[in-house]
């Protein structure tokens, strides 16, 4: 008699789970840990792939100059603009209003949107008046910004800083300018703001001409240096009037 057992009462192994005699809660234990080891590992896998992809360079379209938003232009002449001035104290808003090529930028919902909203509260403090010299006043941003935030709160919706104010005047100044050619001026230092008058533009000028000058004079002998070899500069001088506005040559 052997220290073997008889094969038919030694308890199954882990391993022999799937013959006969086996017993039955080992071999369903081992199943669910395989289910779980499997579960692991397909977490393990997806864990990798979002570690891959956020360690992945990607590269995505880009652009040289940021994309310039195509504001429509009034087609008023300055003569109309300036009798409208005179008689409207909301020329500038008014002239937006009418306009339904400036719809999309004018209103938001049923209201105006933000920059109109402030551009018309200034012209109601005074932004277009001038005094008897033909200067135009400077409108406090913070009465801009009380009226706004009594008409928003009389609608149940939350006041606004003087800085959003600000901003929302430096978007209204864009408009104006591309629009109509005008130059309203928000002034930080001061949180004024104000309609530029034709002693300030001329003040403008002197100061940007001259700050202009000396590179204007190089550019003029390169000029004439690239004349006297009869090269071409065609192709630079249309680059930077469609740049700028300004269309530079040699004077007669």
């Amino acid at each position: 008699m052997g220290l073997q057992g008889n094969a038919e009462t030694q308890p199954a192994r882990q391993g022999d789970v799937w013959r006969e005699g086996g017993d039955a809660g080992t071999a369903a234990s081992c199943v669910e840990n395989a289910r779980a080891l499997r579960t692991l590992c397909i977490g393990a896998t997806l864990r990798g792939v979002r570690a891959f992809f956020a360690l992945m360079t990607i590269s995505l379209p880009t652009r040289e100059k940021p994309a310039k938003a195509e504001f429509p232009r009034i087609e008023k002449t300055p003569s109309e603009i300036a009798e409208r001035l005179k008689v409207d104290d909301h020329a500038l808003s008014n002239l937006f209003l009418e306009s339904s090529a400036w719809a999309p930028w004018v209103w938001k919902g049923s209201d105006l949107s933000a920059p109109l909203r402030a551009l018309y509260i200034a012209e109601t403090l005074g932004l277009l008046q001038q005094d008897e010299s033909q200067r135009t006043k400077d409108v406090p941003i913070t009465d801009i910004t009380a009226a706004v935030n009594r008409w928003l709160m009389d609608r149940g919706q939350n006041p606004v800083a003087e800085t959003t104010i600000y901003g929302n005047l430096k978007s209204a100044a864009t408009f104006v300018h591309v629009a109509l050619g005008l130059s309203i001026v928000p002034i930080k230092k001061t949180m004024t703001v104000r309609l530029t008058d034709q002693k300030q533009n001329l003040a403008n000028l002197e100061k940007y001409f001259a700050l202009a000058e000396k590179q204007l004079s190089r550019i003029l002998k390169e000029l004439q240096v690239a004349e006297g070899h009869n090269w071409e500069t065609k192709h630079i001088l249309d680059r930077v009037a469609s740049d700028t506005g300004l269309r530079i040559g040699p004077a007669n």
